[in-house]
């Protein structure tokens, strides 16, 4: 079985020319070629009408096809936005999450698309063989995940709207970058950022690893291969992180952290500087307001929180067409 952190290559989308007629119950239609999650070449239907999200609901309403969404994750009311991304989120059907589908239901559904992401290449190769056409994802860099909204914006109808998207993002990037970048290496505190109370942790490869290096900060987990490593909390003891990142599902609070005796010696912890990150998916645009933040916490001096804040807003309001929701 092939899995996102042994694939032949960095994972990526592929733009490929449409080829050949796709069946559907709508008939004859085009289809794009991409390269998923877990290193696959498939092919996916252009046009899709009805789509079914374990992820990317940031990313589709960011394309203006919010409308077309019939189906969603358990997980996805957790995100405060979503219910203005999707106005009709609180009526829509939730045939399980990415980790556990409800196969009957999400079959009831009659998707065209489900975009979910690749955790289990069994999972997927179930809901094909029921017909059903799965875009599975795994960015493993920034650059993967502009690639993933060229190819939504492709397969959504809206290229145009995606090119704006990426030019937003990048701006974001560039402001970041222009006032971290002379910061010496041994001025940016070492970070990590953390899944859940200690184990696992942001590494190089990932997504959440890199932000920490664009946002200048120093990732202490820097010499794993894979994305996510699980780490002996006695080992990021000992790398005594200056910064500390929460994930916002964990289960704990930074009040936990600061609470429990085991970290009590590491200088994220003395000096209080351990924060949960914004509700939203990493493999989405918001990795620029994400990269934003995290670059306000590690160089407070350099970025003024009202400032930030106000950036943000209007980083929102352009992505999503939506008033600031503070």
């Amino acid at each position: 079985m092939i899995h996102p952190v042994c694939a032949l290559a960095a994972f990526s989308f592929a733009l490929a020319q449409a080829i050949g007629a796709f069946g559907s119950s709508r008939g004859s239609e085009r289809s794009l070629l991409v390269i998923d999650g877990f290193g696959r070449r498939i092919a996916l239907p252009t046009h899709p009408r009805r789509l079914v999200l374990f992820e990317g609901f940031e990313t589709v309403a960011a394309l203006g096809a919010a409308g077309r969404v019939v189906g969603v994750s358990i997980h996805a009311r957790r995100n405060p936005r979503m219910a203005r991304l999707i106005p009709h989120l609180e009526d829509l059907p939730t045939p399980g999450s990415g980790f556990s589908v409800n196969l009957e239901r999400l079959v009831s559904l009659k998707p065209d698309l489900v975009i979910t992401w690749a955790h289990r290449l069994e999972t997927v190769q179930r809901l094909e063989s029921q017909g059903i056409s799965v875009l599975a994802l795994f960015p493993r860099s920034v650059d993967d995940v502009f690639e993933q909204v060229k190819t939504l914006g492709a397969l959504l109808d809206a290229p145009d709207r995606a090119a704006r998207i990426e030019t937003l993002m990048r701006e974001l990037f560039l402001e970041i970058n222009q006032r971290v970048a002379s910061i010496p290496i041994r001025n940016r505190p070492r970070a990590v950022f953390l899944l859940s109370d200690a184990v696992r942790a942001a590494s190089r490869p990932g997504v959440q690893g890199e932000l920490i290096r664009r946002a200048g900060g120093q990732n202490v987990v820097d010499d794993r291969p894979e994305p996510y490593a699980t780490i002996p909390q006695e080992m990021i003891v000992h790398w005594d992180p200056q910064v500390a990142l929460l994930w916002d599902g964990a289960r704990v609070k930074p009040s936990d952290l600061c609470a429990d005796r085991r970290w009590q010696t590491i200088s994220a912890i003395k000096s209080r500087r351990i924060h949960k990150t914004p509700p939203a998916d990493a493999w989405t645009p918001e990795v620029a307001a994400a990269a934003l933040r995290y670059a306000s916490w590690f160089h407070p001096d350099r970025f003024d929180p009202r400032e930030i804040n106000a950036r943000i807003d209007r980083f929102h309001r352009e992505l999503y067409g939506l008033d600031p929701d503070n």
